[in-house]
């Protein structure tokens, strides 16, 4: 057994490390573990005997794959590795030895578990319950997939690459499994009427089911008694539950919900290789692997332990982790024969903000917080403005401003928890101008030649600054630019209208124009006249008309005892012997352009006498 400490090797019960010779046949290592949930998610960190010139050279990192959380991360192929970020995409590490990767329309799916084959294989589980894969193709459990209807409603995954055996869950708690089992140990026989699985573990000789009460099911191989469980695995009656499965073939190991460990199947009774080492009793273990047919695990002190019948061919550097990767943040450990890597907890961008609403001035835009690995303490927002921050718009909300418009506006989202920070940024989007938004206008008042009509603009948007323009007929009046107008002779039986232009900084205008009237002819005012003179021959009458509408014409028509007196159309009237013993009435008559006739008669006089 091989215990190495954080940042220095302790080496127990091995006579010497071997190392890796050439470009040996994976073991194929069982791939187990569900990605682990947010709050233990981080950075990858993959390291091996390549590191140190004894071998291939380990996957590595881009430098914005780094900047990113992961869930999840295993080897691929002899250099390469898959990782699945907490955002679910899929990313891949490393050199690629056969120039295969992911289907490009992964990309624009959500993934919620992985598995690896040897050459750069392959399979993702999608957020819609399907299986995407790819590789070169020549491993069994790629060249015997079940039946597209069959793979459907998946949840989880899992791989023995040498065996050509895959196992998923399905979303009703059932197992389907298939590939092409080398010798067939019975993998395929999925135990009738199984429910409730969470995940599983696929290996060489077996399949183990952790189901969601927290209990294991196993079946396949049972020569060394690899399915007779241990009962604290199907006990549903205690208080622990099976967090994880690893397997080296004849025996299997399993981390509890108390961060024990458990082995059973061949040689791991007390004092033998596969046992669980002396040394990690009472030790919390934060995850286990295996490689090399052998176990690997790491405590939530960061220390390393190896044991195994393939111990002694463990490179030191496998469970060395290199510099500025605290083992102790490790949450998810995963290996082949020539890498280690694992899952360490960090603060992390996961889910990048996002900004909904319509992006024009004057609308109001809603941010979401992104969401970060590691549980952060604190996660503050920020409002960009072609990435610089505005000022004091530190909100959910933000309402979009002239000075927006055409600018790219971004939200900012940054996690901190003690001396760890980190940012995400979303989509940017750009505000058009606003668009000044208005009723349509009417007119008040009687709309008739001389009489002042307004207009009622309704309601537009705040700020707007008006202009007016009175129509006749449509067109333009001259000078006709107020809130109101009196109508003049020229209007009469045309149709009115008046044209609202509302204005505003940084949104574009809008003008809305009134429903036309007709404008009816206007009314005269006009007194009674009165007759002044006496009513007598040889005396003259004058007509006296009165006030009257500014601007009217008057006309005169004199009339004795009822009858118009021919040419008799003047304001005064010399009375002769023909008008004896008549009354005479006189009736003024007023006109103006675009009004109505107005006519008004004075009273009688009495009996014209000699």
């Amino acid at each position: 057994m091989l215990r190495i400490e954080t940042r220095r090797y302790l080496r127990v019960g091995l006579a010497a490390f071997t190392g890796l010779a050439g470009l040996a046949v994976l073991n194929g290592p069982a791939q187990a573990t569900t990605p682990v949930p947010l709050s233990a998610a981080g950075s990858v960190a993959i390291w091996g005997p390549g590191d140190t010139g004894d071998g291939l050279p380990s996957p590595s990192l881009t430098e914005a794959q780094a900047r990113v959380a992961y869930t999840k991360v295993v080897a691929n192929g002899f250099s390469s590795a898959i990782g699945l970020t907490a955002a679910g995409k899929v990313e891949t590490f490393g050199q690629s030895i056969f120039g295969v990767a992911p289907p490009a329309s992964l990309a624009n799916q959500r993934v919620v578990d992985i598995a690896g084959g040897q050459q750069e294989d392959g399979a993702a589980v999608t957020a819609d319950g399907h299986l995407v894969t790819w590789g070169m193709g020549s491993e069994a459990w790629l060249t015997n997939l079940p039946s597209a209807s069959e793979l459907t409603n998946l949840t989880a995954i899992s791989v023995a690459t040498t065996e050509g055996i895959a196992a998923a869950v399905k979303s009703d708690g059932s197992v389907i499994a298939w590939g092409k089992p080398n010798p067939d140990r019975g993998q395929l026989n999925v135990p009738e009427g199984l429910a409730g699985v969470a995940s599983v573990t696929v290996t060489g000789s077996n399949i183990y089911a952790i189901k969601s009460d927290g209990t294991a099911v196993a079946w396949g191989d049972d020569a060394s008694g690899q399915t007779n469980l241990p009962a604290v695995l199907t006990d549903t009656g205690d208080d622990l539950d099976v967090i994880d499965v690893v397997s080296s073939g004849n025996n299997a190991v399993a981390l509890l919900s108390d961060h024990s460990l458990v082995a059973w199947g061949s040689q791991t009774a007390p004092g033998e290789n596969n046992a669980v080492p002396a040394e990690l009793e009472g030790k919390q273990v934060a995850a286990i692997t295996n490689a090399s047919n052998a176990y690997e695990a790491v405590d939530t002190d960061g220390n390393f332990y190896v044991w195994g019948a393939g111990a002694s061919a463990v490179a030191p550097s496998m469970i060395q982790p290199p510099v500025g990767v605290d083992p102790a943040d490790i949450s998810y450990l995963a290996a082949n024969d020539y890498n280690m890597m694992a899952v360490f907890e960090a603060v992390l961008p996961a889910a990048k903000p996002t900004i909904t609403g319509l992006a024009k001035v004057g609308q109001t835009l809603t941010a979401t917080l992104g969401t970060f690995s590691g549980e952060p303490e604190e996660i503050t927002g920020q409002w960009l403005r072609n990435g610089s921050p505005i000022s004091g718009e530190t909100g959910a909300t933000y309402k979009i401003v002239s000075a927006d418009a055409g600018k790219k506006i971004s939200y900012r989202s940054t996690a901190t928890k003690g001396e760890e920070t980190a940012s995400s940024e979303s989509a940017a989007v750009t505000p058009s101008a606003g668009a000044v938004s208005g009723s349509k206008p009417t007119i008040s008042g009687t709309v008739k030649v001389g009489h002042r009509v307004s207009v009622n603009r309704g309601r537009w948007t705040s700020g707007t600054k008006f202009a007016y323009r009175w129509l006749r007929n449509g067109k333009a009046i001259k000078g006709a630019t107020r809130s109101s107008y009196t109508p003049v002779a020229a209007d009469a039986g045309r149709r009115l209208s008046v044209r609202v232009t509302g204005t505003k900084s940084g949104y574009t205008s809008a003008s809305k124009t009134s429903s036309a009237r007709t404008v009816a002819k206007g009314t005269l005012s006009g007194a009674k006249p009165w007759i002044k003179g006496k009513a007598k021959v040889g005396q003259k009458l004058t007509a006296k008309r009165g006030h009257w509408t500014a601007g009217t014409k008057i006309h005169y028509q004199w009339f004795a005892n009822g009858k118009k007196i021919w040419h008799a159309t003047k304001a005064t009237l010399k009375l002769t012997k023909k008008f004896k013993g008549k009354k005479l009435v006189v009736k003024v008559t007023g006109t103006k352009s675009g009004y109505k006739t107005l006519v008004k008669a004075s009273k009688p006089t009495a009996k014209v006498r000699r």
